[in-house]
């Protein structure tokens, strides 16, 4: 019977261990999506982060951050363009966001302001180099940037890339 007993002891114990690192992983991932939705300007509707690419550390990171577009917001661009974006130039919310000012916006192709890479006003393409995309995804990032059909505004240390097409906003931070 003492056997029994601290055998169950065991097992309660370690269910007890596995359901609290779970929570920590629930509540970390919940922060952190809710960090970077922060990022985005309450004028652009997403339904949610659809994938991280980020490489973190310790106050500084770069990478993309995918986020699910609205219908609602898709059908918007679709039917007035840019202008559906006029205003989305301050992060939503958050401890960030009071530093997270974007500029106009610009309709693709975008166009580097120095080819070689040295401008800091394209400092936040490097965000998509580091993120180590899938290449399916990278593919489709370089082909909404290189072509009509979507819209870019940057940053100090980020940029984002709202693609109608594929219902998806693009969050690329370097800094």
């Amino acid at each position: 019977m003492v056997m029994l007993t601290s055998r169950l002891n065991a097992a309660l114990l370690l269910a007890l261990a596995l359901v609290l690192v779970g929570a920590a992983a629930l509540s970390w991932r919940a922060w952190r999506d809710g960090f970077y939705m922060g990022q985005l300007p309450s004028a652009i509707e997403v339904e949610g982060v659809e994938s991280h690419h980020i490489q973190e550390g310790w106050l500084e990171g770069c990478g993309v951050v995918i986020f699910a577009m609205t219908p609602a917001m898709a059908q918007a661009l679709e039917q007035r363009g840019g202008g559906a974006l006029a205003g989305a130039s301050q992060g939503r919310g958050g401890w960030l966001a009071p530093h997270v000012t974007y500029g106009g916006w610009q309709a693709t192709p975008y166009k580097e302001h120095n080819p070689d890479g040295t401008a800091l006003e394209d400092r936040w393409l490097s965000g998509l180099s580091c993120a180590r995309l899938p290449t399916e995804a990278a593919r489709a990032i370089d082909a909404a940037l290189a072509q009509p059909g979507a819209y870019v505004a940057t940053s100090h240390q980020g940029g984002l890339i709202v693609i109608p097409s594929k219902r998806l906003v693009i969050l690329s931070l370097m800094g």
